[in-house]
């Protein structure tokens, strides 16, 4: 059974452009702007690849971070499939650098990574998340345990013609009318097919 993971804190980046599955990237380093393709334009050469904030990533928000090694990526080692966050722009406004977060793939972890920029964090992106993969990943084993009936329930929910679903942590479900009145982005949102 394959497990997916997202970092405790912040998350990796990779360019929409390299984000089709089967595609080899680059989600840390030092050369990140150069081997990221982005549809909305170049990122700034002082991003490396992790975003800080927020905290969990999901569809849809915005994320922000510091340049280079300031914010600081996680020690490792890295998950073996890794939720990364994928953008189609990223801006750096004074120390400040911003993206967005279009959706988000599963990478295949490889090893060598290491939280300074010259030691890159690479992989192979493994699967998107919409919801009609979940049938697959299931079948795989990508997708098991506890969060098996969570994503069945969101693909049934959108199969009957709901708009937005979102899966909370159960630490942050006090969030949930924040969330229901567009002032919180919590959680992983499962986008319809």
């Amino acid at each position: 059974v394959l497990s997916i993971t997202l970092l405790a804190q912040g998350s990796f980046v990779i360019g929409d452009q390299n984000s089709s599955n089967g595609t080899a990237v680059t989600f840390w380093g030092a050369q990140w702007w150069k081997l990221n393709a982005l549809s909305g334009g170049s990122a700034p050469a002082g991003f490396k690849g992790f975003a800080k904030d927020p905290s969990t990533p999901s569809c849809g928000t915005s994320w922000s971070t510091d340049p280079g090694n300031s914010a600081p990526p996680p020690a490792g080692p890295l998950p073996a499939f890794m939720g990364v966050i994928v953008s189609s722009q990223i801006a750096q406004s004074g120390s400040a650098i911003s993206g967005d977060t279009p959706h988000i793939v599963v990478v295949q972890t490889n090893g060598g990574y290491a939280p300074n920029p010259g030691h890159a964090g690479t992989g192979t992106v493994i699967a998107q998340l919409p919801a009609n993969t979940i049938p697959a990943l299931t079948k795989q084993s990508v997708i098991a345990g506890g969060m098996l009936p969570k994503l069945e329930a969101c693909q049934e929910a959108l199969r009957r013609g709901v708009s937005r679903v979102r899966i909370f942590p159960a630490l942050e479900a006090s969030a949930l009318s924040a969330f229901c009145l567009g002032k919180s982005e919590l959680g992983t949102e499962v986008l319809p097919a």
